[in-house]
Parts: C-alpha cells; structure tokens; sequence
C-alpha cells in the first residue's frame, strides 16, 4: 500500500488551517484505507532536541509527496545567519518561505512534490495602545507581500506562480479536501473501481427507506452536515464530557436517520478520525423494538456483533439494563 506524506507549511499565524489539513487527510485516510495512507507531516507535533535551531531539525518537505502552503499575515520568522541559502546567494526570507521555494524548485526538476500555496488576503488587525507589536505586525505585513510580489504576482497584477484564496477556515478546509481527492484521484486511485458494482450490490436505490452504513460510497450531498456533527460530537469528547452526545432534530422524511447511518457514523468510525479510539463497536436501535424498554433495546443492539466478546460476555443482553439503576 502506498503511503501519501502531506507536508503542511505555514508561519505560526495559521494554526487553525493546519489543524484543518490534518482533520481533512484523517478523513482521506479513512475513506480511502484500503489504498492509500495518508500521513501529515506537521511542525509543531514533534520534539526538537538543543543541539541545532528548529529549521534544521524540521523533515524537508521535498522529501514529500505534496506540500500545502498557507499564509495569513505573517511571512515567518528569519534564518540563522548560518542557514543554507539561495541560488542566488540571498538568505531565505523565512523557514515558511525556504520549504516552499526548495519544494518547488525540487518539482520543477521532478515528480514531486507537488506544491499548493494558499494565502488569505484579510489584512491584519492591530493594536494602536502597542506601538512595538504594531510596528511588527506591519513589518510582517510587508514581508508577506513582497514575498508573494517575487515569486507569485507582480505589483500590477501579473501571475508568476499558482495560488489559491480563502476567506475563511471552513471554506480552506473545503478547498483542501477537494484538492486532495482530485490528486489521489490522479496520483493514485484513477478510475480502477466503481463507487457501486450493481451487478453485484443491487441498486442503490432506496425509495421511503433509509441509507444504511453499507450505503456511505452512494450516499452524498451532506458533506458539510456530517462534518459540523462529527466536530461537535469531537469537541464534546474532548471537552471532557462524560458522554459526548449528539441530537439530530428535524421534520419526518428530512433524511436524520440516513445522515446518521450512511453519513455520520461510516465517518466518524473510520481509521484514523478519532485518533484516541482504535476500534469502535456501533448500536443502530429504535427505543420501542423490545417490549417499550430502550435500554433492553440498546444492550440487544450492542450484543448483535458479539464475535470479539469474551465467552463470558457474549449473550447477556439482559444484564446491561441493570447499568441504567448503577447495579
């Protein structure tokens, strides 16, 4: 299987974004699990040891497949005065700056990797009561676009090199999720499967029934739904909640219990989503299916899939019940 190394860049002012990449290639990398891994190279998650400056230390990011590049307001910071430098004998004008600039010059020679800038045209915002702070928001400010005027677009307009904008995270993540379909798509996937072998499956086709689990590969036009209840069903876990709990609430026929079976659940359990859970056991059950008690329906549910139960587990339905008085 073929490992997929995302190398994410930026200053420190676009911790947001990054976060958003890693969640974007968890979900790539779960639903795509039998072709490809997916791997995020990231900065700020690994340790760097005293003997040498953080740069150095950082994985190349020409030792990628591609590079995700994201500027805010911020260039960087600058290079050690002992830091290798350009062709041109120049400094690089920051860590952020040196991994895009070295990673398309090592593309233009290559295969890879392949590089995607993105960039946020919002100007900063700045305190006026802290004249430092301001003058190196500015000084940032200035870099950033001189920057992007050398190697990207010229004072009057001109192209020199591809970027992409973004106004917002939500829309960034959007962006990069499509981005990273289309080139495992090219680079990896290509047209070798189809997303529902009817000779096979049957059709898809569900009428007045709901989409199931085993419907997630035809089941679409939800994305950012499932998304939004995935994050909030996260953040409740993280947040320290003892149950992270989620309530779809909507008309009948609005599709709540397909958006759960065949688009939440498929995405949430997927490898690699939630990082804290390796292996997740699913109950789908309706409060009424076993003589009016929910909780007698719930521990059928769950003992339906008992082969990883121990024997002295497997087919004891009736006992977890007893859970719901704190026996």
């Amino acid at each position: 299987m073929r490992t997929v190394r995302v190398f994410v860049s930026s200053p420190g002012d676009a911790v947001h974004e990054r976060r958003r990449v890693e969640r974007v290639v968890e979900r790539l990398s779960g639903a795509f699990a039998s072709s490809v891994r997916l791997v995020t190279v990231r900065w700020e998650v690994s340790f760097y040891a005293a003997h040498a400056t953080f740069q150095t230390q950082i994985p190349e990011a020409t030792a990628c497949d591609v590079v995700i590049a994201i500027f805010r307001n911020r260039l960087g910071t600058a290079l050690p005065p002992d830091f290798p430098r350009m062709p041109d004998g120049e400094p690089y004008p920051s860590g952020s700056a040196y991994e895009v600039l070295t990673a398309i010059e090592a593309r233009k020679t290559g295969e890879l990797p392949d590089v995607f800038v993105f960039r946020n045209p919002s100007p900063p915002s700045v305190t006026l009561d802290d004249p430092a702070g301001e003058a190196q928001v500015r000084d940032q400010w200035e870099r950033l676009k001189q920057f992007f005027e050398r190697w990207f677009v010229t004072a009057d307009g001109q192209f020199k090199a591809a970027f992409q904008s973004y106004d917002d995270v939500d829309r960034f993540e959007r962006q990069v999720e499509r981005l990273l379909r289309q080139w495992l798509e090219e680079h990896v996937l290509g047209a070798k499967t189809l997303a529902w072998p009817i000779a096979a499956k049957g059709s898809p086709f569900r009428g007045l029934e709901a989409f199931g689990a085993k419907h997630a590969e035809v089941f679409f036009g939800r994305d950012r739904d499932i998304e939004r209840a995935a994050d909030t069903l996260k953040d409740a876990a993280s947040a320290g909640e003892r149950l992270a709990f989620l309530l779809l609430i909507g008309p009948s026929g609005s599709g709540k219990s397909s958006l759960a079976r065949a688009g939440l659940l498929p995405g949430l359990t997927a490898a690699g989503v939630v990082p804290e859970v390796d292996l997740w056991r699913t109950a789908v059950m309706r409060p009424a299916e076993v003589a009016g008690d929910p909780f007698l329906s719930l521990a059928t549910r769950l003992f339906d899939a008992a082969a990883d139960l121990t024997d002295g587990e497997a087919g004891r339905p009736p006992a977890l019940p007893e859970l719901r008085d704190g026996d």
